[in-house]
């Protein structure tokens, strides 16, 4: 690995963090330069670091102009979580007897400790957590997807998280518990009907939060 692509990935990271927790607001316009002067890396890693950024969906590179912050639309929300119903009930119904108990049970004291953590660590802790329930099945191709989806999804909840309250938080900790109550008692029935409530939920929020923003 060269010094140069080790840099490019600090930038990343930095950028990426910046992004997903909505310090870059989204639809944000930066020119190279100012994230040079920013980051005090040369051009060369920052333009690598957006080239990757610019693949996994979160920037969009303009021409002689810079980059643009990708912008949170109703359409992203609702193909993100689609995607995301799609796939997380089905994995967790049929591996549901292959789940670390002794995990499952650490989650729930994690999700108990959620009102002590910011709004970037809560999040951090629900992708932990989402990406736990589908790694069981240890598919590069669907980690890949993943690796691409669950950094918008993080996005998207730090975004919503300006019109959070302590009830949305009471919520999410209880459904996070009866996703995990359902996949130590391998009820597959009930595994999908917590999984579904909980991403059609976390929809629905996310909506209601991105039109309260435009309204402001």
């Amino acid at each position: 690995m060269t010094n140069k692509s080790t840099q490019a990935e600090k930038v990343y990271d930095y950028m990426l963090k910046k992004i997903v927790n909505c310090e870059y607001f989204p639809a944000q316009e930066m020119t190279a330069k100012e994230i040079v002067d920013e980051t005090g890396f040369g051009l060369t890693p920052v333009r690598e670091a957006l080239l990757l950024l610019q693949q996994n969906g979160v920037v969009e590179i303009l021409p002689r102009k810079g980059v643009r912050i990708a912008p949170l639309t109703e359409a992203d929300i609702k193909e993100i979580y689609k995607m995301r119903a799609l796939i997380e009930p089905q994995i967790c119904m049929e591996y549901a007897q292959f789940y670390s108990r002794s995990k499952l049970f650490d989650y729930i004291d994690k999700f108990d400790a959620d009102y002590d953590r910011s709004d970037y660590e809560r999040f951090q802790l629900d992708v932990e957590f989402h990406r736990f329930l589908i790694d069981i099945v240890d598919n590069k191709y669907l980690n890949s997807l993943y690796n691409t989806l669950m950094p918008a999804h993080v996005r998207i909840g730090v975004y919503e998280a300006v019109h959070s309250s302590t009830k949305h938080i009471d919520d999410n900790i209880k459904q996070h518990k009866d996703i995990i109550d359902a996949i130590l008692k391998d009820d597959k029935a009930q595994i999908r009907v917590s999984l579904m409530y909980h991403l059609n939920y976390a929809l629905a929020y996310s909506i209601n939060a991105l039109g309260n923003k435009k309204s402001e």
